[in-house]
């Protein structure tokens, strides 16, 4: 995901291939899961130390959970790479904020926090996160992340990101086109076929060379292969659509952990 890292610019776009209104005027707080809400995610390059095994790196997870992340941090996941073809071998930490300015007051917070400090010292040979440059994207489920059913309650997960570029003439209103054509394909299939979510990430920043990065999200590597192969022999509609309105690149694949969720005692 190196296109993920470039010198981060604020250009937040104002994205229409979904529509997010509320009617009622009720004040809700977001959820890291919730259908068309567009949150702030930041994804820092991290990199492993002499001393990563996943014990101390689960150990590390536990004390930043005890250190009391932002109210404002919605979630958070670890990436470690599961392909030697993928761009970087490299991996990531994806925060997910309810805005930007919560996000820089949060950092701005954790930088003056001795504990964190500490935190960071005494892990520093387990993994090292560039944190200044941690790279912006406005992110959104276009599609209900749990139809497919709940993720396996360890928080593992098998991941895969393509970074995509519109195809000449096409637009955000093509992209609106296509996702709803590929929820419909999602909503014909066996329900039994393994828990699968996606998401998009369009940059907040400028001079991106991709226009956004389709993100999957599978149960685990069986089941993204079986669903890759199900795509190819029924996308159908969808699947033009979406070939049509923009090119993708292979994938980068990604053993991926849930390291906080609010809304989950287990990564609280």
């Amino acid at each position: 995901m190196k296109y993920m890292f470039q010198k981060t610019l604020l250009a937040m776009p104002l994205l229409i291939f979904i529509s997010c209104s509320n009617n009622n005027n009720e004040i809700k707080t977001p959820v890291y899961n919730e259908v068309g809400q567009f949150f702030y995610n930041e994804f820092m390059q991290c990199k492993t130390g002499t001393d990563y095994t996943l014990d101390s790196s689960k150990a590390m997870m536990e004390e930043w959970r005890a250190l009391g992340p932002s109210k404002d941090l919605l979630g958070a996941w670890l990436y470690q790479p599961a392909s030697e073809e993928n761009r970087s071998q490299d991996g990531f930490w994806e925060l997910q904020w309810t805005s930007k300015e919560s996000a820089d007051m949060a950092w701005q917070e954790w930088l003056t926090n001795e504990e964190a400090q500490a935190w960071g010292d005494k892990y520093n040979n387990v993994l090292q996160c560039d944190g200044d440059n941690r790279s912006p994207w406005t992110f959104v489920f276009p599609y209900d992340p749990e139809k497919f059913g709940a993720f396996d309650s360890s928080g593992y997960f098998a991941a895969a990101f393509s970074p995509c570029n519109f195809n000449e003439g096409k637009t955000n209103e093509d992209l609106k086109l296509s996702t709803a054509f590929y929820s419909t394909w999602l909503d014909t299939l066996d329900k039994n076929i393994g828990t699968y979510a996606y998401g998009l990430y369009v940059p907040a920043f400028a001079d991106s060379p991709v226009d956004f990065w389709f993100g999957n999200f599978h149960e685990n590597f069986q089941t993204m292969s079986d669903g890759n192969i199900l795509w190819e022999e029924s996308g159908g509609q969808a699947k033009a659509s979406l070939e049509s309105t923009a090119s993708c690149e292979a994938p980068d694949l990604y053993d991926s952990q849930v390291v906080y969720d609010p809304s989950e005692p287990n990564f609280s």
